[in-house]
């Protein structure tokens, strides 16, 4: 019988936990290869979820960041650099849109795996909401887009001071940008974005 090697790349069909562990411990040496797919549902059945950082040269170098599901995937104020506007001004940790029709809030460009999620703008509390506007996510620099609704600034005080949007997608999102395109005379002080998981 030709000796083989233990592997934690189980795809659906490897045996129990203690025959992979009998066998690294009686050959000696394990191999930590696995496929993308198999480990985000590892992940998912442990109540956590994975970001994976994809690096084309070398791959190997590829990482994959584990968090617990109730946790935000991304959370930052207007502040961040990531997060971009060119119909209004950055003013301190805050975005400021004061009626000039554009593209008031776009970004951070980041990768998401397969799944279903909550896009949040959050608002400052006590600056003025009035206009309408549409907000968005898209993938892939803008060219796939996810989920969109219109808004109401008037409503946005009733609602709680947030917009949420879900989306989602059954295979991972590229350069994922959750976006605001305001009709002139949309006012509003974007205070941060949220991406949570549902």
């Amino acid at each position: 019988m030709n000796p083989s090697p233990a592997t934690s790349r189980c795809r659906g069909d490897c045996g129990s936990t203690a025959i992979l562990l009998w066998a690294i411990r009686k050959n000696g040496w394990l191999e930590l290869g696995f496929r993308d797919d198999y480990f985000a549902r590892a992940l998912a059945e442990c109540g956590w979820y994975g970001l994976r950082q994809a690096c084309a040269d070398p791959g190997w170098l590829t990482l994959w960041e584990a968090r617990r599901r109730d946790q935000p995937v991304f959370r930052a104020t207007a502040a961040d650099p990531r997060l971009n506007t060119q119909a209004g001004r950055r003013e301190g940790d805050a975005i400021l849109l004061e009626g000039a029709a554009g593209t008031g809030l776009f970004g951070p460009y980041i990768t998401l795996p397969a799944g279903t999620y909550l896009a949040r703008l959050r608002f400052r509390p006590g600056a003025p909401v009035g206009g309408r506007a549409r907000m968005d996510v898209a993938c892939s620099t803008g060219r796939h887009l996810l989920a969109e609704r219109q808004v109401d600034g008037g409503m946005v005080g009733v609602v709680g001071l947030h917009l949420d949007l879900p989306f989602g997608a059954e295979r991972d999102m590229e350069t994922l940008e959750v976006r605001l395109f305001c009709e002139e005379g949309f006012q509003a002080t974007i205070a941060g974005v949220e991406i949570l998981v549902l």
